[in-house]
């Protein structure tokens, strides 16, 4: 066991002998992929990607980076949620049943290739959050080792810097699903999202969302990303007429 990883998480990691992560770009997955494999050794862990509409080829990009780098076994399946009629209808329990379906199409995988246990990045402060996709991680039986360990998003955060890590964390941020409001999901609503996000995804230092109703599309950003939209305005204009839709600015702190 390495001296960078605190003592609870050691604990944890000393009841495993392979572990499969889930990882899907995000930076708290990602520390738990590079402490895993630090702990247990790479070829005891392997990194599983659902390979979807609503991954941002930012993230798509950024998996293949950090699983060559580390040297683990990763594995990309395949999977469509909007064959599943209760995520496409985008309703209250979407995040449910899309986790529920994500779920049980990166499990058998993992089994097959002998990682029967399977675990995920949410912290300590993820339990307390609503997150309706949690319960279908619990019903699925993957484990949170960071939850376990008794780590925060600090404590994580520490722990990423610590296995030397120097590249700031990749912003909080989340599936193109969160984008649609009030709409059904489609093919053709994500690509709109995906096609005014991409150009800001690799740059940004804040949460970017597009935001789209159906009828506008509605750019939320942060302070520390304005001179990245000002110098970015007219080209994610352009896109946004080839969509034949409005494109508003929101700016927070």
């Amino acid at each position: 066991m390495i001296r960078t990883i605190p003592e609870s998480l050691s604990l944890v990691m000393n009841r495993l002998q392979r572990l499969a992560v889930l990882y899907s770009g995000g930076s708290d997955s990602e520390t738990l992929l590079r402490a895993s494999a630090a702990a247990l050794g790479s070829g005891n862990v392997m990194a599983l990607t659902a390979d979807t509409l609503l991954l941002a080829d930012f993230y798509r990009n950024r998996v293949r980076e950090v699983t060559g780098e580390i040297g683990v076994e990763h594995l990309f399946v395949p999977l469509n949620p909007l064959s599943d009629k209760e995520i496409a209808a985008n309703g209250t329990r979407r995040c449910y049943h899309c986790k529920k379906l994500i779920m049980e199409g990166l499990i058998g995988p993992a089994g097959e290739r002998g990682f029967n246990v399977v675990a995920d990045g949410t912290t300590l402060d993820d339990l307390a959050d609503d997150r309706p996709g949690l319960a279908a991680a619990d019903e699925a039986g993957v484990i949170h080792p960071f939850a376990e360990a008794g780590l925060g998003a600090s404590e994580v955060l520490e722990l990423r810097i610590s296995l030397g890590v120097l590249d700031p964390a990749p912003p909080s941020d989340s599936c193109y699903a969160t984008r649609i409001d009030g709409i059904p999901l489609t093919r053709k609503a994500i690509e709109i999202v995906a096609l005014l996000e991409e150009p800001l995804r690799a740059y940004a230092r804040g949460r970017i969302r597009v935001k789209y109703d159906g009828e506008c599309l509605d750019l939320n950003y942060t302070a520390s990303d304005e001179d990245l939209i000002l110098g970015k305005i007219e080209e994610l204009r352009r896109r946004a007429a080839l969509c034949g839709l409005p494109l508003h600015l929101s700016k927070s702190d």
